[in-house]
């Protein structure tokens, strides 16, 4: 794919909702088309499709971890991963080209159930150095970002939602917090980079090379 034909992060003022967005196990059983044929190849109604994510996420850079930039809510869509800032009532999507790995990071000084979080190298993009600000990461020339994102609550922590989450149910992520909200988004990071990397290309021998590279960094968590 040309640089300049290159899907760039984009501001996004709809949120993620029951209306808009369906779970990716209740699209497959809606859609059996989907298996075995590359998602975003699949027409979705105009739905997205909601591989994984959670609420109440602390964003912070790697090269500012004490930092707290913003809490977002994370939506991993077939389309890209969605940064929502409730604050601000928007959202950045993240297309899956701009992602160079994703991992986690653990750390033995916190509490059980609660020492992961998601590690998301990404292309630098002006999107990105304009929404998220820390003195540290703009200073830095790197062609890359790198974000990590800690979920607030702990595996065990009995936090309640004012409301009941319709749309990250337990029927469809099991327990989404702490670690496990970790272990779910990395997992559904890994999906729909290996369904969007099978995605056909006019220059095959290049987006294969290039993405065998990919696939071995995005994998190897």
């Amino acid at each position: 794919m040309d640089e300049e034909d290159k899907p760039s992060c984009q501001l996004v003022y709809v949120k993620p909702t029951v209306e808009n967005t369906i779970a990716y196990n209740r699209f497959k059983r809606t859609q059996p088309l989907i298996n075995g044929v590359p998602m975003i190849n699949v027409p979705s109604n105009d739905l997205l499709v909601l591989f994984g994510g959670g609420r109440d996420i602390e964003l912070r850079t790697l090269q500012d971890p004490q930092t707290i930039i913003a809490s977002i809510d994370l939506f991993v869509l077939n389309n890209a991963i969605l940064l929502w800032f409730d604050n601000q009532n928007c959202g950045i999507a993240v297309p899956y080209d701009s992602i160079i790995y994703h991992g986690s990071l653990k750390s033995s000084q916190e509490r059980e159930g609660h020492q992961l979080a998601l590690i998301l190298t990404l292309e630098r993009d002006p999107l990105l150095d304009k929404l998220i600000v820390s003195p540290q990461s703009q200073e830095c020339t790197a062609p890359s970002l790198e974000l990590t994102l800690r979920p607030a609550y702990s595996l065990y922590d009995r936090h309640y939602n004012a409301e009941i989450d319709m749309l990250f149910s337990f029927e469809d992520f099991g327990v989404n917090r702490g670690d496990e909200l970790i272990n779910n988004c990395n997992q559904a990071i890994a999906t729909c980079l290996e369904i969007y990397n099978a995605e056909p290309d006019n220059e095959e021998d290049e987006a294969d090379e290039n993405g065998a590279d990919q696939e071995e960094m995005a994998f190897d968590l």
